[in-house]
């Protein structure tokens, strides 16, 4: 079974990745204890308290959750450089490949990637453990409305993976992101884009609206690059406009790195409406805003909806 299967990214896309969501091996220990075995299957990436990871136990700040499973690269990313990306996994998340300590990182919420090139043995199959700690109300991370002991307006904990884990072929530089910002009045996009190892390369894009090229622009690779599209159209809740976007890194005319991203162009300001009260515009126009409370809580996933 594997949940899950859209690509995680859409804000930075490659056509090569594989998935690793799916039934992996899973156990609790104390904490700093390794397991001396594994009690079972967890389905990834619903978090271990879940009723749809199949488990459905709760792990306590002394206590470590435990996965693991194998993997293998395919042939033809052979000599390319490897990363292991987690959209999610709360809260302090080790990385072991292959029995090496190949990362780690602390945070419930954001997504993080370790370089695991260097780790892969010469095996055709690769084991994959993570250890995962989480003091969810005994520690000072955030954490939301997750308590050990939930009720009344207080949330069941979420421990563990809870967003898709993948792994993706990239040369030795890469994109690794990407920050758009727009300016409505004068039709600009700017671009911030962090590349790995970018010495000597260049950035060209290519914005497109329904498949057909309305604008480009290149420069150095660490440089804001600005590109104008004539006449934009701006982003509403009546029209949801975006535009497509196709990045080349290059090294010299070789193309070292291609990925997929979009935006869209909105302003949003503080203004005077035609009664004289001051309001926040869209686009220079007052839009009346309705915020129902919408806590994104699932309850047989916790934090993990039940499909895409």
């Amino acid at each position: 079974m594997k949940p899950w299967l859209l690509y995680p990214r859409p804000d930075l896309v490659r056509n090569n990745w594989l998935s690793l969501n799916g039934l992996w091996d899973y156990s609790i220990t104390q904490k700093d204890t390794k397991p001396e075995k594994w009690e079972g299957s967890i389905l990834v990436p619903y978090p271990v308290e879940s009723a749809l990871s199949g488990v459905r136990k709760r792990v306590s700040e002394n206590e470590n959750l435990w996965y693991k499973r194998s993997f293998s690269i395919p042939n033809v990313w052979k000599n390319k450089k490897i990363l292991l990306n987690f959209e999610a996994s709360d809260w302090e998340t080790t990385v072991y490949i292959d029995g090496n300590e190949a990362g780690k990182h602390r945070g419930g919420y954001d997504p993080f990637t370790v370089d695991i090139t260097g780790f892969l043995s010469k095996e055709k199959d690769h084991e994959l453990i993570v250890k995962i700690w989480d003091p969810t109300d005994k520690g000072v991370q955030p954490r939301g409305k997750q308590v050990s002991r939930p009720g009344s307006i207080w949330y069941t904990p979420t421990t563990g993976i809870w967003q898709t884990v993948w792994i993706e072929p990239v040369e030795n530089s890469y994109i690794s992101s990407l920050r758009t910002t727009t300016d409505a009045d004068n039709g600009t996009v700017t671009f911030r884009t962090t590349v790995e190892n970018g010495s000597g390369t260049s950035l060209i894009f290519i914005i497109k609206k329904d498949g057909k090229k309305i604008a480009e622009a290149s420069g150095n690779s660490d440089s804001e690059i600005k590109a104008i599209i004539e006449n934009p159209i701006l982003w509403s809740p009546e029209n949801p406009a975006l535009y497509d976007i196709d990045i080349e890194l290059k090294s010299g005319n070789k193309t070292i790195d291609r990925v997929k991203s979009y935006t869209g162009i909105r302003k949003i300001s503080i203004g005077k409406t035609a009664d004289g009260f001051t309001r926040m515009l869209l686009n220079n126009s007052f839009v009346f805003q309705n915020g129902p409370l919408d806590q994104g809580f699932w309850p047989d996933g916790l934090y993990t909806p039940p499909t895409e």
